[in-house]
């Protein structure tokens, strides 16, 4: 395995980069040093030195010292971009710690720098750094003092950078524009949902870490599970080795493997030892709704002589394939196919480093409990912190990996291509032992781009250099990518690009994936989710606001409309409000006030992405996947997200716990029909059955139906079919609800309601009768009821207050006529604040 390791270098990129990558490297004389402490920074020139913070960014840092004001603030952005024409210097002072100056092995870590670094130790420079997504690990031995050691980095422009690769690039201006010429995290040079913030700066961590002679790198590859048993391959290379007899002993908590007797297999080509084991009735990782994430902790025994080393190594033992036979886009995990609920994830901030370890954990475990299984890290951003991959391991989120790049093509820069191979070596190494890894993707929308986008009209590129561009392309993406993947993580899928085609061809429905943005960018109706299902969803999605309590954090001067600076500079879709708003006048009052333009921008991002969720799960095993776009934010902003910048939820987000629970119920209007269908993708078939009631606003009940049925899993049912004449004589569609009740086993239910007109033309009560009690909950400090009546029905009933703390356990329902809810609300306002805030929307009181 270790030829795989390294990648050789031209002079420019350093060979001492290619000192072995792995972080993963252990033996018994391993030690560490940090090294993030103490910091200065100045503008290069001005030796002005300032405290700085390791990890950071030169905006953080500059922040902190009141140098620049909170680009998140107002109209801020347009403020700071003057940081990012300037060269930054750091600079720290470190003493060697006695044990790494008793290390034979010593080097200089570097987890991350952003992005075009000279690293100078005691004035020699030892780096140059070109690439944010590498880690660098420099033999500094010959370098070190015993005390007073200094550490400088000067970090230029990324346009320099930019340039230079220009410079040794045969196309100057490719589809993507100057960010493509770098290696940096693409979203910061600005998207549509995110501001132009170009950082620099010691990003990850920084370490001194010492080795004696002794050390080995270790692999476990799960090849396969079969017949109750697993088989495993422990893939080890012994740094010190060239084929010298070795003894090895693998125990887990419960029992041994391997037995000092017993000799592996030694592969002298490549200084590697495999060891084959079975595990017999294992103990599996399955994602979140198909049981447990299991983890196996080994102990590897190395035994040369006298000489012992122990190595501890958790692994989880699951398999995961794509199968994409028959034009199909289909996951099997552990053998058994698994239809994909889940949503897109970028970065959760423009300055990395303040994603704490919490607020991973806050939006992960909101993801868990949203009953998604899967999350796509999208390509124009980063690849994601160890504390995301350990929390989608250990809550049972499987990640589609994207590798870093998006809406671009590639420059033909030997130096450039150099370390955009080194790149996927390392990140597909470091992260495919994680069990939640299910797939590898080369790009986002790159090809999707080049064939649709009108790239070569738009960028004069004829025919001799679009083949040119287009053979760059492919020999990374077709042949190095897929090359990196088979030789550096057995077992874990790759594709090229997503998506397969592009959704304006009817074949982008018939095989693969599928970006559909017909509704949003073509602005076609809500409607057209139905007839445009593909075999997996993977990209789709609708803006909504911020929630109001969220504009006040970031418009400090509360100018609260939609034409003030404030709110125009945090909508970055060029046309984000004229289309929110053409798709609002379509089926849904369009209000005044802007608190209540906030809350209606969010009941219509629900129900489109709800409509989205229904058709794609309705279409099972057709299509087999769902992943809205966007989860999250990474700064205050109206966007596709169902979580905000502050992690507050939009009412999208609360309705996901039902749109991806393991059994679902759906309406479909087919010309005169009304078709009702139970979708059950659960690990078991449900004895159910289905009741439903139409009814008017008053809860006057104009039909009833109930049918037992068996919801077999795998499978959508069409369980209930009638004319639409039954009902509508009976009733005018613009004066009903349809009421649908599951019953199933341990008297569990889900509910739903349905409408057949737009919002704006329900025949809604103007006052529908909503009082509300609240009361402290007993033992519980910052704990509420909240208890609703309502006489009539009350539609989409939406509780805030100005607190971007507080939590509510609902919130955007509907309550039929006589019903009664409660709502669980914790915030730090006292009762009596509490009871004066509480602001109660609805859509009776917006219809005409």
């Amino acid at each position: 395995m270790k030829k795989y390791f390294s990648v050789s270098f031209s002079p420019c990129l350093r060979a001492s980069m290619a000192i072995l990558l792995l972080a993963t490297s252990l033996s018994a004389q391993e030690v560490s040093q940090s090294l993030n402490a103490n910091w200065q920074f100045t503008e290069s020139g001005k030796n002005d030195w300032l405290s700085a913070t390791v990890p950071g960014t030169i905006h953080t840092d500059l922040l902190a010292q009141g140098k620049i004001p909170d680009p998140y603030i107002g109209t801020n952005e347009s403020k700071v971009q003057w940081v990012e024409t300037k060269a930054w210097e750091y600079k720290t002072t470190f003493d060697v710690s006695e044990k790494i100056g008793a290390s034979k092995h010593k080097e200089l870590v570097f987890e991350g720098l952003d992005t075009y670094a000279f690293v100078y130790l005691n004035d020699s420079l030892i780096l140059t750094g070109e690439n944010m997504f590498l880690e660098y690990r420099i033999d500094v031995a010959k370098y070190l003092k015993k005390t007073k050691n200094n550490l400088r980095i000067v970090f230029h422009p990324a346009s320099e950078l930019i340039e230079k690769n220009k410079s040794a690039s045969t196309y100057k201006n490719l589809p993507g524009g100057d960010r493509v010429y770098i290696r940096k995290a693409q979203y910061q040079f600005g998207w549509d949902f995110s501001p132009r913030l170009v950082t620099a700066g010691i990003w990850k961590n920084v370490w001194l870490e010492g080795k004696d002679a002794n050390y080995c790198y270790t692999k476990i590859v799960t090849r396969e599970v079969k017949n109750d048993t697993a088989f495993l391959t422990f893939l080890i290379s012994p740094d010190w080795s060239e084929g010298a007899p070795l003894k090895f002993k693998i125990n887990d908590d419960q029992r041994s493997y391997f037995t000092e007797k017993e000799l592996p297999a030694y592969d002298k080509h490549s200084n590697n030892y495999s060891i084959k084991i079975k595990i017999p009735h294992p103990r599996l990782w399955w994602c979140n709704g198909m049981g447990k994430q299991e983890v196996y902790h080994f102990t590897l025994s190395i035994i040369e002589g006298k000489n012992k080393t122990l190595k501890k190594i958790n692994h989880s033992i699951r398999t995961i394939k794509l199968d994409t036979a028959e034009n199909a886009f289909k996951f099997y995990l552990n053998n058994e196919p698994v239809f994909i609920k889940g949503a897109n994830w970028i970065p959760s901030d423009n300055f990395l480093p303040r994603v704490t370890p919490e607020k991973y954990y806050s939006l992960l475990k909101s993801v868990q409990q949203s009953n998604m299984n899967m999350l796509r890290v999208w390509g124009g951003g980063v690849y994601e912190n160890d504390h995301f991959y350990n929390d989608c391991d250990s809550l049972g989120i499987m990640v589609w990996q994207d590798f870093m790049f998006a809406g671009g093509m590639l420059p033909d820069a030997k130096d450039f291509s150099k370390s955009i191979e080194l790149e996927l070596v390392q990140n597909i190494w470091n992260l495919s032992d994680h069990p939640c890894i299910a797939l590898w993707c080369g790009n986002n929308e790159i090809t999707e781009g080049w064939n649709n986008w009108g790239w070569q009209k738009e960028y004069q590129i004829n025919a001799v250099d679009s083949a040119s561009i287009i053979k760059t392309y492919s020999s990374f993406f077709e042949e190095k990518a897929l090359q990196s993947v088979m030789l550096n993580s057995l077992g874990i899928p790759y594709i090229t690009t997503s998506p397969s085609t592009g959704w304006g061809h009817p074949e982008a429905y018939k095989s693969g994936d599928v970006h559909y943005w017909g509704v949003w960018w073509g602005m076609e109706p809500f409607s057209s989710y139905d007839n445009h299902v593909g075999r997996f969803v993977s990209e789709y999605g609708f803006q909504s606001t911020p929630p109001l309590s969220s504009f006040a954090l970031f418009d400090t001067d509360g100018n609260f409309s939609l034409n003030d600076a404030t709110t125009q500079a945090h909508q970055k879709h060029p046309k984000g409000f004229e289309t929110i708003n053409e798709y609002m006048a379509r089926d849904y009052p369009v209000p005044a006030e802007f608190s209540d333009y906030v809350y209606v921008s969010q009941v219509m991002q629900r129900d489109g992405i709800s409509r989205a969720i229904a058709d794609h799960r309705k279409a099972m095993p057709y299509c087999m996947g769902t992943l809205f776009w966007q989860y999250n934010d990474c700064w205050p902003v109206t966007s596709w997200s169902s979580v905000d910048y502050y992690g507050q939820k939009k009412l999208l987000q609360y309705a996901l716990k039902d749109l991806y629970a393991p059994l679902l119920i759906t309406v479909t209007e087919r010309n005169d029909s009304i078709l009702l269908h139970v979708i059950n993708d659960d690990t078991i078939s449900h004895k159910c059955a289905l009741g439903f009631a139409w009814m008017d606003m008053e809860g006057d009940v104009k039909r009833t139906g109930f049918t037992p049925f068996t919801a077999y899993t795998g499978r959508s049912m069409m369980v209930l079919g009638f004319q639409k004449k039954e009902f509508f004589e009976k009733l005018d569609k613009e004066k009903g609800v349809l009421h649908l009740v599951l019953n199933y086993e341990n008297n569990a239910a889900i509910i739903s309601n349905y409408y057949f007109a737009p919002t704006k033309s329900l025949a809604l009560t103007k006052d529908p009768g909503v009082v509300t009690d609240i009361t402290a909950v007993t033992g519980k400090t910052g704990t509420y009821n909240v208890a609703l009546r309502t006489v009539s029905l009350a539609k989409n009933v939406y509780l805030s207050f100005n607190d971007p703390n507080a939590t509510f356990s609902d919130n955007g329902f509907d309550m039929l006529s006589g019903e009664t809810k409660d709502v669980i609300i914790t915030t730090s306002l006292s009762l009596e604040k509490l009871k004066t805030e509480l602001k109660i929307q609805m859509m009776n009181t917006l219809v005409k």
